[in-house]
């Protein structure tokens, strides 16, 4: 189970299914950008009347994920594999057949949460000893709904809790308040129980090293200034 928005991670899962790794499927999780799930269960993916949602999954906000090209060339060569992309890109929607469409599910199934489902998923699991992030949260759901056996199932944690300090701490309270990634995780820490790994307790007391904020319209000068000096 595989959480997933730019489909990087679970390409890797599938090269090596590919490769003899012996793995049944493929569950992917997505958040309410749900194109993926739209794709894999229609075969159409469809991005023309969509707006990106920005949701407490951040990494997983993403509509024209780059790494289908990849699977589509691996099923079904690069002849289709230009026609789809190039529909994609001039066009905004692609349509698999039906049969490509039945090869596709043969390796993945997909399902989407929303932020109040993962909120529910951090707090619950925290209940029996496991602190997750809002990535990972979303996988629970395609365990619970998407396998068609009862066989050992790995669910693959893209990210760690402490990098989404604030969101975890929404979901552990229950609330919508605004914290610092600091005060998060001390709150955290001390609360819940949970070990902060030393490389995060040494962010706080590292030396700043780079404190320069430049304007947007001035970023080429000061690169080639940059380049210039070295």
């Amino acid at each position: 189970v595989v959480p997933s928005g730019n489909f990087g991670n679970v390409l890797g899962g599938f090269y090596a299914k590919q490769m003899g790794v012996p793995i049944k499927k493929l569950l992917v999780a997505s958040n309410e950008n749900n194109i993926l799930t739209e794709w894999i269960n229609t075969g159409v993916y469809d991005i023309r009347d969509k707006e990106l949602k920005l949701t407490k999954s951040p990494a997983m906000d993403i509509l024209k994920s780059s790494n289908i090209e990849r699977v589509i060339f691996s099923l079904f060569g690069a002849k289709r594999t230009k026609e789809l992309l190039d529909d994609l890109n001039e066009k905004k929607i692609f349509e698999m057949s039906k049969d490509e469409t039945a090869k596709l599910q043969e390796y993945f199934s997909a399902i989407n949460s929303d932020d109040k489902y993962g909120s529910k998923i951090i707090k619950s699991f925290l209940d029996d000893g496991y602190l997750m992030d809002p990535h990972t949260a979303t996988c629970i759901k395609a365990y619970d709904e998407l396998r068609e056996e009862k066989i050992t199932t790995v669910i693959y944690s893209t990210a760690e809790w402490t990098k989404f300090s604030p969101t975890v701490l929404n979901a552990l309270k229950q609330d919508d308040e605004k914290y610092a990634d600091k005060e998060a995780l001390e709150e955290i820490s001390s609360k819940y129980k949970a070990v902060l790994p030393q490389s995060i307790k040494d962010l706080f007391t590292a030396k700043i090293n780079h404190n320069q904020v430049i304007e947007k319209d001035n970023i080429e000068e000061e690169i080639v200034k940059f380049i210039r000096e070295c």
